[in-house]
């Protein structure tokens, strides 16, 4: 197996991209999520540790409620309920790496929603308690929200350098994917994010993000059609120089069969970890690594 700076990499696959032969991964299963716990998985988050869990989450409407996997998909402790939160549209979740979790109510799909919420909780055990302390809440709107309703949905939240980062799904006048995305960062204190920069030619929803352990790489998850079962993963580097991470240069994966992709975390930093709506369960090598 070859090792490849992030940066290299993502050179590597945007000269392929550029070229016409975006590398093509075709995805089968190596497990299924839990359908009682997990009816809806729209989130997934990489724990703390060596061999970390990973918190999984449902969409709109559904239990207020985290599910601890490992890498393999299976569940591993009983649902965690966040006490006295709601879930109004969950669709994001992330961890800090120090023993946070951010939960986020950030989904907009009806467009007629301003205000979005975060929940700050204390990753559990799988032997605690089923219930779990919400330590903080982060309430926050997008800036100019209420002219365009239909570009402020979001389903992709990461941790990076002590903030919090968002990239918007975006349709247009049609309700169709409009192929760009904006990235905002809100930081501690704000309650308002900051417009950090904009993506366009991404070929659909963005549904989902994660940084990579060493926080060198950042993997976008992006629905490009359901009928045909396809997604991207666009890969961008992150330097101690990076502010805007979609400034740069990306690599670009297309990957077949895999039906309606609503999240992605890092098993280590050469593999994804992707789950879709249907709660199939795939490991990705990543290309190049």
């Amino acid at each position: 197996m070859s090792f490849c700076r992030p940066l290299l990499l993502s050179f590597c696959l945007l000269s392929l991209a550029r070229a016409g032969s975006t590398p093509t991964l075709t995805l089968s299963p190596c497990g299924e999520v839990d359908s009682q716990l997990l009816p809806e998985i729209s989130g997934l988050a990489r724990g703390q540790g060596e061999h970390p869990l990973f918190w999984a989450l449902n969409d709109s409407d559904e239990p207020a409620e985290i599910v601890a996997l490992d890498a393999e998909g299976r569940t591993a402790a009983p649902a965690f309920t966040l006490e006295g939160a709601r879930n109004q549209d969950w669709e994001s979740i992330c961890g800090d790496g120090q023993g946070r979790l951010f939960v986020g109510d950030t989904g907009n799909n009806k467009g007629g929603r301003a205000e979005r919420t975060v929940y700050v909780i204390a990753e559990p055990q799988p032997s605690d308690a089923s219930r779990v302390a919400v330590k903080s809440e982060i309430r926050f709107h997008f800036p100019g929200d209420s002219a365009n309703a239909r570009w402020f949905d979001c389903e992709a939240m990461v941790h990076w350098r002590g903030s919090l980062w968002f990239l918007t799904k975006r349709r247009d006048a049609k309700r169709q994917p409009a192929g760009s995305t904006a990235l905002y960062r809100l930081d501690p204190g704000s309650q308002e994010p900051a417009l950090v920069g904009e993506r366009e030619g991404i070929g659909g929803y963005v549904t989902d993000a994660a940084v990579s352990p060493d926080g060198k790489q950042l993997a976008v998850l992006v629905l490009s059609s359901i009928v045909e079962a396809q997604a991207f993963v666009w890969l961008f580097p992150l330097t101690s120089e990076t502010t805007n991470p979609l400034a740069g240069p990306a690599g670009c994966v297309r990957l077949l069969r895999a039906r309606q992709a609503e999240s992605i975390s890092w098993a280590d930093d050469s593999t994804w970890l992707i789950a879709n709506e249907e709660r199939d369960w795939f490991r990705v090598p990543v290309p190049g690594k």
